[in-house]
């Protein structure tokens, strides 16, 4: 229920009382408890979210359902429906839900159909919203679809946008004439029909081979305003006369007869909205009640409490309509029409045999018998959607394990997948160790070559340089030896010189050629001299070049050295690069060691997975032969 304050604020004649509405007037006191009572400061998206959603959920899930707006013309009801400039209503909220649940169900709208249609019902005429050359339309039993409006305009619709432009053309069509007895809108009702196909979320095909399909329906239904219901049906008809308000009166008498279980046959043909709801109520469908309110208004009030109560005193028979429920339901249908055929025509030729009229009531009350019948089969229905509910829970609960196992699965794929990489890594990081490895091989190979070559070269210059030395030398020697045999010469001549002056007086003849050699030796001498001198610079040159090969031998011999340290340290660097892949590969080891523990994990679990899928599938088996066995007993 929603309470709605005075239009002069001052007035609170409605008590709520946790979940108890009340209202009196003199005398009189009505009072009703409700699931929810909503007040004055709550608004219209609070109370469908609280308490309209699992019918729009219902109707996506396959079943039918129905919203009846229930109130006086001024107590809000429409407000609470309709919605205002400000606000959304409940009609307009009920299309976007129910697009956004078949759109999470099926996830695209191709698995799905929806149809929209608009109707208003007023004196008993029934008008299309959607093409206002439509009026007078006939209700009629739909052998699926169950009560219908023959010729109404069912426009599809692809987006919850078109469905509410739709809507709110429909709503500017209604009428806003008046009577002598007030405004059209206070007696009329407006039916938005929600018509939903879709694909059954069971596995399988139908017989034909085609994908198994639900049927279902939404109605929203503002009902006319209910503060005619505070006057009697005679007061009424002697006021009104021929524009009486069938459809509220027909309505009440409806719901007392459900509510108060006089009769499993209330008179649904009383008017056309009855007969549009006779699966709302009482029949194959889940339907909600919401009551509007307002303080200030006593009488309206204690009639429309009092019409809630009695719906809400009405016992449903909801199922979900699979192909199975609207086979069984048509085929009784089309039974209950044909008897109903036969009784007119048995009921129209009456006059001319009275031992026709057993017949009738033979068929009367074989039709009674007949719809007894569908009542029980709607319960049995109602029994077996409870056991495929049942069913349907497990299913969900196998199908959260089988996810989890999925889930599970992808994970150990992701573990794997990520250890695979890590793997690879490494193998990379290796690959390119060895490559530098090599490469420094060969630096190292390249240098050490050019180092040996470069001391071989060196070695041979000091060779060739020691040999030089030596050859050097040996020529010293020689010139020494020859220098030293020209002295000694030299002494003998000037001892034999000696020798002639001691005997020149002797040798007066001999004095010239004496002279002569002495010329000769003399000159000898000086050329032995500057011989000597020759040798002398020579030797020092000689001398000079020994000490710079032997300085250029120092050099190499640290040039040698330095080339031993730099030997040295690569072969360091080569040690401990050979620690380094030792180590690496011994990494590769590890991480191979537990891609292999992952991969014996995870067939475990996939084993594990099969054997839990292998088990469900048998238990689903079970189920369906369950399921079967039952519709063979039926």
């Amino acid at each position: 229920a929603k309470v709605f304050s005075a239009p002069r604020g001052d007035i609170e004649d409605i008590v709520v009382a946790d979940r108890q509405v009340s209202v009196s007037h003199g005398a009189d006191t009505a009072s009703a408890d409700l699931p929810f009572v909503f007040a004055m400061e709550s608004g219209v998206e609070e109370l469908y979210a609280q308490s309209l959603t699992p019918l729009v959920r219902a109707a996506a899930n396959g079943a039918n359902a129905s919203v009846l707006g229930v109130g006086s013309s001024s107590g809000g009801k429409s407000e609470v429906m309709h919605g205002t400039a400000s606000s959304k209503g409940i009609c307009e909220l009920a299309i976007m839900a129910l697009w956004r649940e078949l759109e999470a169900r099926h996830g695209s709208p191709s698995s799905f159909t929806l149809r929209l249609s608009f109707v208003e019902v007023f004196d008993d005429i029934v008008q299309d919203l959607l093409d206002l050359q439509n009026r007078g339309l006939p209700v009629e039993e739909h052998p699926l679809m169950g009560p219908s409006i023959r010729g109404v305009m069912q426009r599809s619709v692809s987006s919850p946008s078109q469905a509410l432009d739709l809507y709110t053309q429909g709503l500017r069509a209604r009428s806003q004439a008046a009577t002598e007895h007030g405004p059209v809108q206070v007696d009329a009702a407006s039916v938005l029909m929600l018509d939903i196909t879709q694909e059954a979320a069971s596995a399988g095909r139908s017989s034909s081979g085609a994908p198994p399909r639900m049927r279902s329906r939404l109605l929203l239904v503002e009902c006319p305003g209910a503060e005619r219901l505070a006057s009697s049906a005679a007061d009424l008809r002697r006021r009104m006369g021929p524009t009486l308000p069938k459809a509220i009166l027909a309505l009440q008498s409806v719901a007392s007869s459900l509510g108060s279980g006089v009769s499993d046959f209330p008179p649904y043909e009383s008017s056309k909205l009855t007969l549009l709801l006779s699966d709302a109520l009482g029949g194959n469908s889940t339907t909600g009640v919401v009551l509007s309110l307002r303080h200030g208004e006593p009488q309206s009030s204690l009639a429309a409490i009092k019409l809630a109560r009695a719906l809400c005193a009405v016992q449903n028979y909801p199922l979900t309509n699979s192909e199975v429920v609207l086979g069984f339901t048509r085929r009784l249908r089309l039974r209950i029409a044909h008897l109903r055929d036969e009784l007119k025509a048995l009921q129209d030729g009456s006059s001319a045999s009275k031992g026709l009229e057993d017949d009738a009531e033979a068929l009367a009350m074989r039709v009674k018998e007949l719809e007894g019948q569908l009542v029980r089969g709607n319960l049995d229905a109602l029994r077996l959607r409870e056991e495929k509910e049942k069913t349907f829970e497990k299913l969900v609960e196998f199908r959260q394990k089988y996810n989890d196992l999925v889930e599970s699965k992808a994970q150990l794929q992701q573990g794997l997948i990520e250890a695979e990489e890590e793997n690879l890594r490494v193998s990379k990081a290796l690959l390119d160790l060895q490559i530098e490895t090599t490469q420094l091989q060969e630096r190292f190979e390249e240098e050490k070559f050019e180092l040996v070559s470069k001391l071989m070269a060196r070695e041979n210059d000091l060779l060739q340089a020691e040999m030089r030395e030596q050859n050097e030398t040996k020529d010293t020697d020689e010139l020494r030896r020859k220098l030293e045999a020209a002295l000694e010469e030299k002494r003998a001549l000037a001892t034999e010189f000696v020798a002639l002056k001691s005997n020149l007086v002797t040798a007066q003849k001999e004095l010239q050629e004496a002279t002569d050699r002495n010329d000769e030796l003399n000159a000898e001498v000086v050329s032995l001299v500057n011989a000597k001198e020759h040798l002398t610079r020579h030797r020092d040159d000689l001398e000079e070049r020994a000490t710079q090969l032997q300085v250029e031998a120092k050099e190499l011999r640290e040039e040698s050295e330095k080339a031993t340290t730099r030997i040295r340290e690569l072969e360091e660097g080569m040690r401990e690069q050979r620690q380094s892949q030792e180590q690496l590969q011994s990494d590769k080891t590890r991480v191979e060691l537990e891609l292999e523990r992952l991969r014996v994990e995870f067939e475990s679990r996939a084993s594990q997975m099969q054997q839990q899928l292998g088990d469900l599938a048998r238990e689903r088996e079970s189920q369906a032969m369950i399921h079967k066995r039952g519709e063979e007993t039926e």
